[in-house]
């Protein structure tokens, strides 16, 4: 009966140190639980950062749009008022031109009247001092007379003209003055809202470098929160199995209980009758370098020899012919996870195509670019392993042989 009792001691200090490993696990999720929360409530924090950002930034847009429209109006405004300056200061030197011209001629006119007047008054006084007065004489008197007439009208109307030029060109100062006055006013106007433009854009750039910071930091919470939820569903995947070896071993204590020899249910996702896919595509290299390389524990069910109870094993375990051996992604991929998880060591799970996921696990270290949402090459390194490999091939969710998918 001796070793009867010692079977059961074994099966009771299993069943107990895994309740405790169970335990650690629940403390495990509801901690990722806790986290995830946490992420879930920042993620929305920073969502209402952004929205109302977003609200800020549309707002500035359409200043910032008011803005450039009343700069195009206020530019064209001001090449219309230039165009008209520049015309009026052209009309303003054609009549300073004709001023000049006129002045010249009514100079040449004036100089004309008073040689006219001054050799007339020359004949007269030789005239009179002779005393008598030719028919010859009297037709230079009328002549000259006809000649100052007419020298005096055309005076007369050369300074009516320039009188008028001069009122002309005045007003055509005047004009040219307001235009330039309201040209400086628009010049100024326009200078000040280009300078409010300028500082607009600079807080427009401030408000826009606020929005891209907060979405970056919004990318990186949902990084967090999907690996928070690929650790989550890893725990509770690690939780069913050893609820399930908790129940196979609890039946186990009652079968040597009892002393049958009942066979054991088959429990969770391993353990039901179309538990178990298959692949049926290329087979590709083993994940381990340095060949040959050893099954030391196959996929599939076998019998514990020590509870003489069936268990299903969902993975193969692998040894390669060194230590320290470099583990190697046997397709291409994207890796879904890659943290420890406690009881199965240094875990790296990538995900190819046709929803394929292979596992690699009990690696003794993880290497440096292996990081969640990465892709990787076919035969990228992963890891490396001191001992053994456990690696796991699932296609749609269910475990098939690994021996389906690499050559040994």
């Amino acid at each position: 009966m001796k070793p009867f009792r010692f079977l059961i001691f074994i099966s009771l200090v299993l069943v107990g140190a895994q309740t405790k490993n169970l335990s650690e696990i629940e403390k495990e999720i509801k901690e990722a639980q806790n986290r995830l929360e946490k992420r879930q409530s920042d993620e929305g924090a920073l969502q209402s950062k952004v929205d109302a950002l977003s609200k800020e930034i549309a707002a500035a847009n359409k200043q910032f749009a008011e803005i450039e429209k009343a700069l195009i109006d206020s530019e064209k405004e001001i090449n219309a008022l230039a165009q008209k300056v520049a015309k009026e200061i052209d009309e303003f030197k054609a009549l300073q031109k004709q001023k000049e011209s006129l002045l010249t001629e009514k100079d040449l006119f004036e100089r004309r009247l008073v040689t006219l007047l001054a050799n007339n008054a020359a004949q007269s006084l030789v005239l009179s001092k002779s005393g008598s007065q030719e028919a010859n004489d009297v037709i230079k008197n009328e002549i000259f007379f006809i000649m100052r007439d007419r020298v005096q009208k055309e005076t007369a109307q050369l300074k009516l003209i320039y009188s008028n030029k001069l009122l002309q060109i005045d007003k055509t100062q005047k004009r040219i003055d307001e235009l330039q006055s309201n040209l400086d006013r628009l010049t100024k106007a326009d200078a000040k809202q280009r300078a409010v433009r300028v500082e607009q854009k600079k807080a427009l750039d401030t408000l826009n470098s606020r929005k891209n910071s907060y979405l970056g930091e919004l990318n990186k919470l949902i990084d967090q929160k999907n690996r928070e939820r690929q650790m989550l569903a890893d725990l509770n995947i690690v939780r069913q199995k050893t609820v399930d070896e908790m129940r196979q071993a609890q039946i186990s204590q009652q079968e040597l209980k009892e002393g049958s020899k009942i066979a054991v249910k088959h429990y969770g996702v391993s353990y039901q009758n179309a538990g178990n896919g298959s692949y049926n595509g290329k087979k590709v290299k083993a994940p381990l370098d340095y060949p040959p390389i050893m099954v030391t524990k196959e996929f599939g069910p076998y019998t514990d020899p020590v509870y003489n109870i069936k268990i299903h094993n969902d993975s193969v375990t692998l040894r390669s012919s060194a230590n320290d051996a470099l583990v190697r992604s046997v397709l291409p991929g994207k890796v879904v996870f890659a943290d420890n998880i406690k009881m199965l060591g240094n875990v790296v799970i990538v995900e190819h195509q046709g929803n394929i996921h292979t596992i690699y696990r009990n690696l003794e270290s993880i290497s440096p670019n292996i990081k969640v949402a990465r892709s990787l090459k076919e035969r990228e390194s992963i890891g490396r392993v001191n001992d053994e490999l456990v690696f796991e091939v699932t296609k749609d969710g269910l475990p098939i042989n690994p021996l389906q998918l690499i050559s040994i």
